[in-house]
């Protein structure tokens, strides 16, 4: 465990000390902010209604719903490995944004971005590549930042994804039974 430990230091400090560029902090400061993903959320989901696609609205709801699920496992998670932050801990780092005071494991907004970047990835993939970008730019700025270890980030992202692809499932479920009870003669819309 501690060459684990020691490995996923090595890897912050590389990140956050060697690949630093000043021009770079405002990038990864906007990227950090808590509110960008619901934003894009809130703006994607207004376009989605507006274009009236039934089935673009249920991929909307599916990814409300994954990010709601991944956001609650995130915190739970956080609460049972209380894993201090860098920034409370080491020293020597750049801190590019005041350090929050919750505990670091896994990562809660990669997490989160994680499952909205996937649904949406997989459910439109002409723009596939944009939204694994904006997942993979914010695992970066959390390890950037000082804010993160990458093993958090890490561990964000592969629960972020197996909540997406555990909601869209279930989509997927609801979608057949729903077929069935209309084939079978019942109306479900």
């Amino acid at each position: 465990m501690a060459s684990l430990t020691n490995l996923d230091e090595r890897l912050f400090f590389l990140i956050n000390k060697t690949m630093t560029y000043g021009f770079v902090d405002f990038f990864a400061v906007v990227i950090l902010h808590k509110h960008l993903v619901f934003g894009l959320l809130v703006l994607i989901g207004g376009l989605c209604f507006l274009k009236g696609n039934p089935n673009t609205k249920k991929v909307l709801f599916v990814t409300a719903l994954a990010l709601v699920l991944a956001d609650l496992a995130a915190y739970l998670l956080k609460g049972f490995f209380m894993r201090p932050r860098p920034c409370e801990v080491l020293s020597g780092i750049r801190v590019i944004v005041e350090c929050a005071n919750s505990f670091s494991f896994p990562s809660r907004q990669t997490t989160d971005t994680w499952a909205f970047a996937l649904v949406l990835a997989l459910s439109f993939r002409k723009y596939a590549p944009a939204f694994i970008a904006l997942a993979v730019l914010t695992m970066w700025s959390r390890v950037y930042a000082g804010e993160h270890y990458p093993s958090d980030v890490l561990a964000g992202a592969l629960l972020g994804a197996s909540v997406a692809l555990v909601a869209l499932f279930l989509k997927r479920v609801f979608d057949a039974k729903k077929k069935s009870i209309n084939e079978a003669g019942g109306i479900l819309d």
